[in-house]
């Protein structure tokens, strides 16, 4: 008994692993409904990541679409389908990095532009001529 409770686990994995192969061999054949099936089943993992990252809901979205890109760019490529929801994880989670790390750099020109702005009002009236002199 404790044998079979124990290889369940395994027949579901392979299972999925089974289903997840022939998903990805038809949206490789160009099968529509297959790659709506592939993606209905990972779309909660997929959009899970930004979430737990404290992305807003436009941002999760926007990953979630370009990690889906992304998928459907590499599904030919894709050598081990058992490690696709590490794949997905590991995309999504770059997604993340890199638009909180451009967020951040947005912000930070913001207030480098913010800063500039509140220098040259605060500049006397012949020093800013004299910059503006410069540039011309």
């Amino acid at each position: 008994m404790e044998n079979e409770v124990n290889q369940l686990p395994l027949q579901t994995s392979d299972a999925a692993v089974a289903e997840d192969e022939r998903l990805v061999q038809a949206c490789v054949n160009g099968d529509e409904q297959a790659w709506n099936t592939l993606i209905d089943k990972y779309k909660r993992l997929i959009y899970s990541i930004p979430v737990k990252y404290g992305m807003s809901p436009d941002d999760a979205s926007d990953i979630f679409q370009n990690v889906c890109v992304e998928l459907f760019t590499n599904l030919p490529k894709l050598r081990k389908i058992r490690s696709l929801p590490s794949w997905l994880i590991t995309v999504a989670t770059h997604k993340c990095f890199h638009t909180q790390k451009k967020g951040r750099h947005e912000v930070e020109l913001d207030a480098m532009e913010e800063d500039a702005t509140a220098a040259f009002a605060t500049m006397p009236a012949e020093t800013l001529q004299e910059v503006q002199q410069e540039q011309l």
